[in-house]
């Protein structure tokens, strides 16, 4: 993901909030909203999707004209509700579609 981000032109950090949460990357590009970027292997238990989107809770107040994503290597997209403004994506779609 790192990799892809710098190809496409965007200077990447991770940000790590008051509260300790990290967000793995924080990605700006010349003319664009910055990515929230958060990714995780897998979006299907509970702990793991809570977790994830408590980071980007957490860093999206702080940045709020980024665009907050979880971004998954599952098989199937996560379908499950997200706060507004939000998306979520396999990381296939969002690196076809996205970048």
């Amino acid at each position: 993901m790192l990799i892809e981000l710098e190809r496409c032109g965007f200077e990447v950090s991770y940000i790590r909030t008051a509260e300790g949460r990290e967000v793995d990357f924080f990605a700006q590009r010349a003319g664009e909203h910055p990515l929230l970027l958060q990714v995780c292997l897998e979006s299907e238990g509970d702990e793991t999707w809570d977790r994830e989107l408590r980071a980007l809770q957490a860093a999206a107040p702080i940045h709020p004209r980024s665009r907050p994503f979880l971004v998954t290597l599952d098989a199937t997209p996560p379908t499950r509700p997200l706060p507004g403004g939000f998306t979520s994506a396999g990381a296939v779609r969002w690196l076809r579609e996205e970048m």
